[in-house]
């Protein structure tokens, strides 16, 4: 039988190749990293770093969160000090009561496609519904194609 930190593992790389993301994290329903993907010690503490925060709220919300790594306020976006090279998109997906999928990528790669945070969204729904945490990596991306 599969855990919940290999099904988060396994929707993590399907939602880094469905969304094309630079960097993803698995975090459990804890907040804990089970699993990441180009993201280093140093880019976790880096103060520019907001996904444990995004995931947080996505958590707690049970609904995607859309963010970037620098404006906290959308009335300070304008004045927040910070070079575009540094800007990242975010998006964090929470799968039920099992944690949640951070996905970024640099704001110069433009936003992650609208229809896989969709599709994935969706997925996250499904699978949560089902309470089984022993779904394959090849049911997970069935379950995903079936969706789009």
């Amino acid at each position: 039988m599969m855990d919940s930190t290999t099904l988060l593992t396994n929707f993590m790389r399907l939602a880094v190749q469905k969304s094309g993301a630079e960097r993803a994290l698995a975090l459990d329903s804890e907040l804990a990293i089970v699993a990441s993907y180009q993201i280093d010690q140093v880019g976790l503490l880096d103060n520019h770093f907001v996904g444990i925060e995004a995931a947080r709220q996505a958590l707690e919300s049970s609904e995607v969160v859309i963010t970037n790594n620098v404006s906290k306020d959308a009335a300070a976006a304008l004045t927040t000090n910070t070079t575009f090279r540094d800007l990242r998109f975010i998006v964090v997906i929470p799968v039920g009561e099992l944690g949640a999928i951070y996905l970024d990528q640099s704001m110069r790669l433009g936003a992650i496609p609208r229809a896989a945070v969709l599709n994935l969204s969706g997925l996250a729904a499904v699978i949560a519904s089902q309470h089984d945490t022993a779904i394959s990596e090849d049911q997970i991306e069935a379950l995903y194609e079936a969706l789009g």
